[in-house]
């Protein structure tokens, strides 16, 4: 182990189970244990990305990428995209032109750059991303 993983709140990764196994097995269960979760209709993206203790979002893009059933697929869609737009927006705001503030942080510049690449397979959006 690499020292205290600080991580009280377990809510995150139930969003993501619960994500995983709803698009494993499209049983009403799982689909209904998703939107009981805050996690699922919550601003969960952050300019600091995902991480093993924020992992919300990993459920999030899931949803968002791999065909399925889900109600509210089109909305989960469009939150994807709304997160690659922030990264562009801040881009335009960093020295560097970077999507994220942290250019130290080579693990935080590959989590940012997945979602930004994956925000945009959705959309059919062509450009930045």
């Amino acid at each position: 182990g690499g020292g205290p993983y600080n991580d009280s709140n377990v809510s995150d990764e139930f969003y993501w189970a619960a994500a995983e196994l709803y698009l494993t097995t499209g049983e009403d269960e799982f689909d209904d244990a998703l939107h009981a979760n805050p996690w699922h209709e919550d601003d969960l993206f952050t300019l600091d990305g995902f991480s093993w203790g924020d992992t919300a979002a990993l459920g999030r893009l899931d949803l968002a990428t791999v065909e399925s059933e889900l109600v509210d697929r089109e909305a989960v869609r469009d939150s994807i995209v709304e997160l690659a737009d922030k990264y562009v927006a801040n881009q335009r705001n960093t020295n560097f032109g970077q999507a994220f503030d942290h250019a130290h942080d080579g693990g935080l510049q590959q989590r940012q750059g997945v979602q930004v690449r994956l925000s945009r397979r959705p959309s059919g959006a062509k450009g930045d991303g």
